[in-house]
């Protein structure tokens, strides 16, 4: 009884705390709408009220008159302004106006009326008001403006200020303001003169200070009476409240803890309620729960046994699963050319990655890593299919690319459940290193070069196998020299994650790797493992970790060509006239030079600066650079000539990503464009003379561009850095 009477004070009062709330809620907002609508009418009514007073004015005011004043207190300076001022207030017409206006502020109860010309001497619309007319308020402590006199107009009526000058038309805005002459609406009228020209302003200004009270006075009254609504309401739901619902409740808290303290023993009290409700369908379902979890406890020994079975049979299909994947080590002993190894390590009992490895006659190696889409079991049965179909169509003496086109359209048949494989798949023909890959959909591979570092390969995918028919993918060679490592691995590895939910990723990948540059392949499988194992710790692995590592050790004779290639292009690097070091043998491409082969000049180009991730826009200016220089060479260097001749597009990366070099070269007539003088961008497209302005956009966006002619060759040179 005690338990039940503090659960009911506690639900009681979270009811009445939540009520105060929703109560306080709709006073709140109920003051805030008729605080904004009546605070909108008064202001309304009080600006239209202003308005009438300066129309009122206006029929009194000689816009030619109100010019000639300005006119001549513009034109006084500091020392003849006293003298102006005192003749213009000494002649009838402006006392007689002044008198006029002192009136209507009297009669209208207006705070002021002024006539001011928001222009300065030279005639331009400003920030200053030089006052010609103030009528004077005797019940504040400021003195009237004389005219002559200067003041900041409020920084908010600048806009629609400059508005009625231009237009010669009043503002739609209302205009308020707080400030030292109190909280005030104004009406700024225009005055023309007989020519309809905006010569100044009227000012009428009205005190607001009957809506400030009477704005208090209406938030105090519906407070007071929300308060004393939302408490007789509250008072009376809670005992409501009380009676309907709490009671029903703790009927119900105690035949669930009954039913808890006595092992499943089926209650009597929840059929009695009866309040026809969600706390009776409540009631009823837990009654419902009583029942299914005492059937679940007599089910649950029968599940047990089941599962231990399923367990036995788990533990026999993880064997065959590990016995299917080449697992003896050297795999091929008699073999000096390369060295390979592999691991995988499923997530459950058995998984969906796989690698694989064997030779295609006595030559050529081929080299697979997948992952199938999935865990457990199915993933299992697809992995078998999947392994088998790319082992027998390899085998059959099939490219790369013929190997995945062939598969996918195999596994595509009769696939209901719509798994799918990411593939990685290499053929090495191994006296030449030449390695022949295709990748469908998987990750990207990491490639060592002799004395370098590892570096991610960004191969272009293709489309994974399983998923659409008649898929076509991509092949492209890697060249293997003596010393070189190539590292394949699932997804498992990079998404690896610890405790606080981060990746281990591919920067922490190839950093561990490079910490392993001079170890056999199962070293650094090992070490790569145990790096992943100390970043993961004690956190769950979800995705299984499939790796394959080749060395290719090639020839001697390989090794010796190998090394006299590398000095070779050392002394060319050495020798180019820039101050960038380039990492990478050139890219180049040769073709006719016409204006249709732009695009494929384009292509290319863009292709290379993709798989060193260039910057985005860095891609945008180096392809208008392409196309200004391309498109001079195809219309102007074979002018003439009865058939188009040839040029050659080289791209050349540099150390650390840090930009390229694009050289263009031509056998057409010797131009060097840098000669060209910088069109003046100053003028207008009409006056500016023809050309030069492709090439002055080129030079502006590269950071080097250099020009020669050698051997009868155009020779022209950009730089981008990144």
């Amino acid at each position: 009884m005690k338990n039940e009477k503090k659960y009911r004070k506690k639900l009681s009062l979270k009811f009445a705390v939540g009520f105060l709330i929703l109560g306080l809620f709709v006073i709140i907002s109920s003051c805030m709408i008729g605080y904004i609508k009546y605070t909108d009418v008064i202001e309304k009514m009080y600006n239209s009220s202003a308005y009438r007073i300066a129309d009122t004015a206006m029929e009194n005011i000689d816009g030619d008159l109100i010019e000639d004043y300005a006119a001549r207190v513009h034109q006084a300076n500091a020392k003849t302004l006293p003298s102006v001022r005192r003749n213009i207030q000494s002649e009838d017409a402006y006392q007689e106006l002044l008198n006029t206006l002192t009136v209507l502020r009297e009669n209208m109860e207006a705070n002021y009326i002024y006539i001011a010309d928001q222009r300065d001497a030279e005639g331009k619309v400003g920030s200053t008001l030089t006052y010609l007319f103030d009528a004077e308020n005797p019940k504040d402590d400021f003195p009237a403006f004389v005219p002559g006199d200067t003041g900041k107009i409020n920084e908010s009526f600048l806009a629609d200020s400059h508005y009625i000058y231009e237009t010669g038309k009043r503002s739609d805005n209302y205009f308020y303001s707080h400030s030292d002459f109190g909280y005030n609406t104004s009406a700024i009228v225009p005055i023309q003169n007989s020519d309809g020209q905006v010569v100044a302003i009227i000012g009428v200004e009205l005190t607001m200070k009957t809506l400030q009270s009477a704005r208090v006075e209406y938030i105090l009254y519906t407070v007071l009476l929300g308060v004393v609504l939302t408490a007789f309401v509250i008072f009376l739901f809670l005992g409501y409240i009380r009676w309907k619902m709490l009671k029903p409740i703790g009927v119900i808290t105690e035949e669930a803890e009954a039913f808890v303290k006595n092992e499943t023993e089926i209650s009597s009290r929840l059929p009695q309620i009866s309040t026809g409700d969600e706390i009776q369908r409540m009631a009823d379902n837990i009654l419902q729960m009583e029942y299914d979890i005492r059937n679940y406890i007599q089910e649950l020994t029968q599940v047990t046994a089941e599962r231990e079975r399923i367990g036995a049979e788990l533990n026999v299909a993880t064997r065959i699963q590990a016995d299917m994947l080449p697992s003896i080590f050297p795999a091929f002993p008699e073999r000096d050319e390369f060295d390979i190894y592999a691991s995988m390590v499923p997530a459950k009992e058995v998984g969906g990655d796989f690698y694989d490895f064997f030779m295609i006659g006595e030559n050529r190696l081929a080299m697979v890593v997948a992952d199938v889409s999935g865990k457990g079991v199915p993933a299992a049965l697809f992995m078998v299919i999947s392994k088998t179909l790319l082992k027998n169509h390899a085998q059959n003496g099939l490219s790369a690319k013929e190997i995945l086109e062939t598969v996918n359209d195999k596994l595509c048949e009769n696939n209901k459940a719509d798994m799918f494989v990411t593939v990685w798949l290499g053929i090495l023909d191994i006296p030449s290193g030449k390695l022949t890959c295709a990748n469908a959909g998987h990750e990207y591979p990491a490639l060592y070069r002799a004395g370098q570092q590892y570096e991610l390969l960004k191969d272009k995918h293709g489309f994974v196998l399983a998923g659409m028919e008649h898929t076509r993918q991509h092949e492209y060679e890697i060249q293997l020299n003596p010393g070189d490592k190539l590292f394949l691995y699932t997804d498992g590895v990079v998404e690896a994650t610890n405790t606080n939910e981060e990746l281990y990723g591919v920067e922490r990948m190839i950093k561990a790797l490079n910490k392993a540059t001079d170890t056999d392949t199962a070293q650094t499988l090992t070490l790569l493992q145990s790096d992943i194992d100390e970043f993961v710790k004690d956190a769950p692995q979800f995705d299984d970790i499939t790796m394959l590592c080749l060395k290719y050790k090639g020839a001697e004779k390989a090794m010796e060509n190998n090394s006299k290639q590398n000095a070779r292009t050392a002394g060319q690097m050495d020798s180019m006239d820039t101050k960038a070091t380039i990492i990478s043998k050139a890219k180049e491409l040769t073709l006719e030079a016409t204006l249709e082969n732009v695009q494929a000049v384009s292509g290319f180009v863009e292709e290379e600066l993709e798989a060193i991730d260039a910057p985005a826009k860095a891609l945008v200016q180096i392809n208008i650079a392409i196309d200004e220089i391309f498109s001079n060479i195809a219309r102007y260097a074979y002018a003439g000539e009865s058939s188009a001749g040839m040029a050659t597009v080289r791209l050349e990366p540099l150390a650390d990503k840090a930009g390229v070099i694009l050289t263009f070269v031509d056998q057409g007539t010797p131009y060097n464009p840098l000669e060209k003088e910088d069109p003046d961008v100053t003028l207008s497209a009409d006056d500016r003379e023809i050309g030069g302005l492709g090439i002055f956009m080129v030079k502006n966006s590269m950071d080097e561009m250099r020009y020669a002619y050698e051997n009868g060759q155009n020779i022209l040179r950009i730089r981008k850095n990144f």
